[in-house]
């Protein structure tokens, strides 16, 4: 019954309004990538210039770089829409990926002062963490940690001898919590290009998805969460990223066909292990 309906979805777009896209949504979840993007021009004629569409087929980009301007889109266009948030956190974990925490921090900031009542808050306060934890910034992760717990106890974090925790959520409170836009610290970082020997690169296994970890410009860091990520029977490898403007070691492990494949081994090792990951196409 519940493919039927997905498929009943599929064939009839018209039936479903602008702000009831969850179907599709689902469908995404499921690695049913293919069968929304047929449908996406269907949907863009019925509600031009709508945020939910436009976010919607952001999330069906294959190109990392094109999506990304979607979603900035969607935050220029329609900085009042319900998808806004939803798009501001995925620049931010689209450039937490590629290794710029000091760029992540800064949106992550801009996220908490423009949206302090999103319910996506909490995953926005983790990536900033994160990333002065990948920085070696743990006198900034502990600042942090306690200013959040100060002025909004709703706010969940758990690091783990200074490792990215699995899960960083916001309970449901009666009222939202208001959070404002916390000093600023003084601190400058230094990120040199990353060097690796040819033989710690290892050939990436086959699939079309992969969990990422993390993103070096260091590589004894880079070398340290492999060795780490070796307990968890996957095997990691140090894939190169090379930017505009510097070049990073990713950590990544696994290779899967869906991305509700990834997705669940990702939540496992998050739920078991303490390990912090995002989903990226090879």
């Amino acid at each position: 019954m519940k493919k039927t309906i997905s498929i009943l979805f599929l064939v009839f777009p018209m039936w479903l309004s602008a702000q009831d896209l969850s179907a599709y949504y689902n469908l995404l979840k499921s690695g049913e990538r293919d069968s929304v993007l047929r449908v996406l021009p269907a949907i863009n004629a019925q509600f031009p210039d709508n945020p939910e569409v436009l976010y919607l087929s952001g999330l069906v980009e294959k190109d990392g770089e094109k999506a990304l301007l979607i979603y900035k889109d969607v935050l220029s266009k329609y900085p009042d829409s319900q998808r806004a948030d939803d798009a501001f956190l995925k620049v931010i974990e689209f450039i937490y990926t590629r290794g710029l925490y000091n760029k992540t921090i800064k949106y992550s900031r801009d996220m908490i002062r423009v949206y302090p009542n999103s319910e996506l808050i909490g995953s926005c306060v983790h990536f900033l963490l994160c990333s002065f934890n990948a920085m070696n910034r743990r006198d900034s992760v502990d600042f942090y940690v306690d200013y959040y717990a100060k002025i909004s106890p709703d706010i969940q974090t758990n690091f783990s001898n200074y490792s990215c925790a699995p899960s960083l959520t916001i309970a449901a409170p009666q009222k939202a919590p208001v959070l404002v836009q916390p000093p600023v610290s003084k601190e400058t970082v230094q990120e040199s290009a990353p060097r690796v020997s040819s033989g710690e690169i290892e050939k990436k296994p086959v699939g079309k998805y992969t969990l990422q970890f993390g993103a070096f410009s260091n590589e004894s860091n880079a070398m340290a969460l492999k060795a780490r990520l070796k307990s968890t029977g996957l095997e990691p490898y140090i894939h190169p990223i090379n930017l505009s403007n510097k070049s990073l070691l990713s950590v990544r492990a696994g290779s899967f066909v869906t991305h509700n494949e990834a997705r669940k081994v990702g939540e496992k090792l998050k739920r078991e292990k303490k390990f912090d990951y995002v989903i990226v196409e090879k």
